[in-house]
């Protein structure tokens, strides 16, 4: 099941900053490390803190690029990992790598509890 607060993003994005309606998304549970869409087959690629719990970061990462134009992500930052809840403590130093990898351009910020990055994938 999908997270409530990729819930409440999909449906603002169905509201559209620019006042047109936007279809609601449809959902679909699978592994992030092998996707069942084609390449390009989306506009954007969101992760809402799943980095962290995917079990292959470097094939889900790879997967990302390839069905996303676009890529959104948000980590939660290493020194606030839950005990035995998340796979990897990832840095900015390992965000940037599969960034820099990944995407033409991309920006990366680090808010208080969290890191945010985007960009246009390759």
């Amino acid at each position: 099941f999908p997270s409530h607060d990729n819930i409440g993003f999909s449906l603002m994005l169905t509201q559209g900053l620019d006042g047109k309606k936007y279809i609601l998304p449809k959902y679909r549970q699978m592994l992030a490390e092998k996707l069942s869409f084609d390449d390009k087959y989306f506009d954007i690629v969101i992760t809402n803190h799943a980095m962290e719990h995917f079990h292959n970061l470097d094939r889900a990462m790879s997967e990302q690029f390839r069905v996303g134009k676009f890529i959104c992500g948000v980590v939660a930052k290493p020194e606030l990992v839950e005990c035995g809840q998340h796979m990897y403590k990832l840095t900015n130093g390992e965000i940037l790598k599969y960034m820099e990898i990944g995407c033409k351009e991309f920006n990366v910020i680090g808010r208080e509890k969290e890191t945010v990055y985007w960009g246009e994938v390759k």
